[in-house]
């Protein structure tokens, strides 16, 4: 019989600050630093967490019809797999989602409800968003802002979070599947410390210790 999943916290909140758009796009060099990538789901918060495999693979797109002037595109290729605790049906445990849009505009921002409707809208702010996907060519007509906390390239990590369905759901992320415990204890302690994100909320994907980079096919690409 399953277990039920862990608790999640609630009544969570937006951090009290967070990177701006201009300092993300610039220490990840206008993102590449973060595309052509697997990262690995260290933590989330907002959501039950009964994974024991969690990534996400960011890779830059010119598909036809989605690249437009002054717009930059990525694909998300989201996969994860719950722990055998919590879903003892083997044939059931892995989930290969439909592809995430990721939207970016650098030195404007883009109108997502205009966008959606098939206009463009123009303001003076850089702009970051995902489009959640029906199947790799059909995207659903509503965009999310993707909100950056915490970007290190020297430890590999990065700390979004959006809001959804009424939730402040937050993603951490690293480059390696097994983070180092002091590590991730450094960073949960700055999220509280110098975001206001109580380090009580988060919860840990259950990566299996013996986990190894590719044992789910994972993208070659490391940050």
């Amino acid at each position: 019989m399953a277990k039920e999943p862990p608790p999640v916290a609630e009544n969570t909140t937006a951090p009290t600050n967070t990177m701006s758009y201009e300092e993300l796009f610039q220490v990840t060099d206008n993102m590449n630093k973060l595309m052509g990538k697997t990262w690995y789901g260290a933590a989330t918060i907002g959501q039950p967490q009964t994974n024991d495999v969690f990534w996400e693979h960011w890779s830059w797109e010119t598909k036809d019809g989605l690249k437009a002037e002054n717009k930059e595109w990525a694909s998300n290729d989201t996969f994860s797999r719950v722990h055998p605790d919590y879903q003892p049906d083997e044939s059931k445990r892995e989930e290969h989602y439909p592809t995430w849009w990721y939207l970016f505009r650098r030195n404007t921002s883009w109108n997502p409800l205009s966008a959606c409707m098939g206009a463009q809208s123009y303001d003076d702010k850089p702009y970051f968003a995902v489009r959640p996907s029906l199947t790799e060519s059909i995207a659903m007509p509503v965009v999310m802002d993707i909100l950056p906390v915490v970007y290190s390239e020297a430890d590999g990590v990065f700390v979004y979070y959006i809001e959804a369905l009424g939730k402040t759901l937050y993603f951490f992320f690293h480059k390696e599947p097994l983070i180092n415990p002091a590590l991730y204890e450094k960073y949960v302690n700055i999220m509280e410390q110098k975001h206001g994100v109580d380090k009580k909320w988060w919860n840990k994907v259950l990566w299996d210790p013996n986990y190894k980079k590719g044992d789910t096919d994972e993208p070659s690409g490391r940050p």
